[in-house]
């Protein structure tokens, strides 16, 4: 029932995206200085010839200009994709925060600000416009970043190399993620343990939490 409930907040701001996106797809092509490049790599791929650009951004190319060969369906479907993702991006953190579902006009006050604040972005126009290939990339490393808040490694690692078969550059950042990782882990041990002096003598005590047990163990440095 919960899973429904998201869903039911969830697919009109997915409505809204789609609807952006189609504005964004059938503009006029002399928006945006790279329009007319990423034409030609599309014409390219529906040929069946990849130039230096990503293995998975050619197969992208090729595989939707196969479903509707189109300009404009194309880049709607880019836009789109570049959306969608930022949008479940913060939608998971929401919902995350939110885990019971009690604070649903909250959750639709967040997304609306979410919504207005990527609309009036210039980094999400450019995006979406110019350089796709990027975009995409970007898009995907914010997904990710979920399942390495959810310590999810597995899948997280999965979606950063998928990043870099649209945009190579994703890759550089893996090393700054895994440095964020052991940030973490470290931060979640520091607290759980928990320093006061609680007897009084002037020295501070140690109180560790088990998880697990869900009990607290109190190390006074009195007993030293």
């Amino acid at each position: 029932m919960i899973v429904k409930k998201k869903w039911f907040i969830v697919i009109p701001f997915l409505i809204v995206l789609s609807i952006s996106s189609l504005f964004v797809g059938f503009r006029d092509f002399s928006i945006g200085t790279d329009t007319y490049n990423y034409i030609n790599i599309y014409d390219n791929a529906q040929l069946s010839y990849r130039d230096r650009h990503e293995l998975g951004f050619y197969y992208f190319t090729k595989f939707f200009g196969s479903v509707y060969n189109n300009y404009n369906f194309y880049f709607f479907i880019v836009c789109l994709f570049v959306s969608i993702f930022m949008f479940l991006t913060f939608a998971k953190f929401i919902y995350e925060k939110d885990s019971n579902y009690e604070k649903k006009q909250n959750v639709i006050i967040s997304l609306l600000i979410f919504l207005m604040c990527l609309f009036l972005s210039d980094w999400f126009y450019t995006g979406v416009i110019n350089t796709l290939r990027h975009s995409m990339a970007l898009s995907l490393v914010y997904f990710s970043l979920f399942y390495l808040y959810k310590k999810r490694i597995l899948l997280f690692l999965s979606l950063i190399i998928l990043s870099a078969f649209f945009h190579q550059s994703t890759i550089i950042l893996l090393p700054f993620f895994i440095a964020l990782f052991f940030s973490m882990s470290l931060f979640a041990f520091a607290k759980d343990t928990i320093v006061k002096d609680l007897d009084g003598d002037g020295k501070f005590d140690k109180i560790s939490i088990n998880q697990e047990t869900k009990t607290i163990i109190y190390l006074l440095s009195s007993l030293d």
